[in-house]
């Protein structure tokens, strides 16, 4: 078990169907049975969203098992043009996610700040929102950092000079 930061422990295990999955502070981010059959499950319900929509925004990453079947349904449909924001708030997870599978689509964006304002400086971040993208959210991982992704949905862009120049200086 590897220590995070003072407040998490990360692990990875096996499930049956022997692919890793990640625990965060004894939280399963996938199932310890078969993440594959549990991500087609998962996503099964906002099919139909995201083939009208084209462009999802993801709240958790774990170890992508959604994500990667999210792409491979735009793949199956033959739908070339869709896009992919994830925001994972754990950058060690995503770290060795990353490691242990690279994102094989250019369609596929994340995001991992810290402080979950600063996504909503990046202008490609905002041209997608305004394409109003299907929000998806892993369960297990919005469950863990609800907090942080609550931020994200309640965020409120600054509007007075002096808020806008303080978030210019914090870039």
């Amino acid at each position: 078990m590897e220590k995070i930061n003072k407040n998490e422990n990360f692990e990875i295990k096996k499930s049956k169907s022997d692919l890793p999955i990640p625990v965060v502070n004894g939280v399963h981010l996938h199932s310890a049975y078969d993440p594959v059959k549990e991500a087609k499950k998962m996503i099964r319900k906002d099919l139909d969203d995201f083939q009208k929509k084209k462009n999802v925004l993801i709240f958790g990453f774990g170890f992508g098992y959604h994500v990667r079947e999210i792409v491979s349904f735009f793949k199956e449909k033959r739908i070339k043009k869709f896009k992919i924001v994830v925001i994972e708030k754990n950058k060690t997870l995503l770290e060795k996610a990353k490691s242990l599978f690279p994102i094989e689509s250019e369609k596929v964006k994340v995001f991992c700040q810290e402080d979950p304002s600063k996504i909503f400086l990046d202008k490609d971040f905002l041209d997608f929102l305004i394409n109003k993208p299907v929000i998806f959210a892993h369960p297990p991982s919005f469950s863990l950092y609800d907090s942080y992704f609550e931020k994200i949905l309640k965020y409120k862009s600054p509007n007075t000079l002096s808020d806008i120049i303080r978030s210019i200086e914090d870039i």
